[in-house]
């Protein structure tokens, strides 16, 4: 779910997450699913998992990334 609450930890939350996907990819390019999570986890623990196919889902609305789904991987489209 994406509407917060006053339980939410906005580390945690899409909009952080999906920043911070931002800028991994902008460094890497292209990341392969297991990895970017992987990013995630190391920096957030395993709760930022919850969140992080809708900070992806926010990401793709916007047009910032793109799946390739034949090589299990997420590209950053926009790097501006």
């Amino acid at each position: 779910m994406i509407k917060p609450n006053k339980h939410t930890n906005v580390k945690l939350s899409p909009i952080n997450l999906g920043a911070h996907i931002i800028s991994i990819l902008k460094l890497n390019g292209i990341l392969k699913f297991n990895e970017l999570q992987e990013h995630l986890v190391n920096k957030y623990d395993n709760e930022a998992l919850y969140n992080f196919i809708p900070a992806l889902d926010i990401l793709y609305c916007f047009g910032k990334v793109k799946y390739h789904s034949n090589i299990d991987s997420i590209e950053i489209l926009d790097e501006t």
